[in-house]
């Protein structure tokens, strides 16, 4: 007779799904972020700007009376602009959003 192996195959069956949950989980946040990315990117290289933005310079965007962005180098807490973010460029001319410090706001 054939041994009753059901134990075993529900508790394989289990750890499978688990491991196919995580990497779900994994690959469902990874695409979350490279969407963010994605939208980021669209957000500042659609902003209107007029200069060739340099490797590591911070940046900031904000939008006009008409709702339209634009980068400027000028900081919030030195203008009135409807300020939106702070942005970076990097090596592989990706914007990365920059986080500002709370002595800065």
């Amino acid at each position: 007779t054939a041994a009753d192996n059901s134990g075993w195959k529900l508790a394989s069956v289990k750890t499978v799904n688990e491991r196919f949950k995580a990497k779900f989980e994994d690959i469902h946040k990874q695409y979350q972020e490279l969407t963010q990315q994605y939208e980021r990117n669209q957000l500042v290289y659609n902003a209107k700007f007029s200069f060739e933005p340099q490797l590591g310079q911070v940046y900031h965007l904000y939008r006009d009376s008409q709702m339209q962005p634009f980068l400027s180098i000028i900081r919030p807490e030195e203008c009135n602009f409807d300020y939106v973010g702070s942005y970076r460029i990097n090596a592989d001319r990706m914007w990365e959003e920059v986080q500002r410090a709370a002595s800065e706001e």
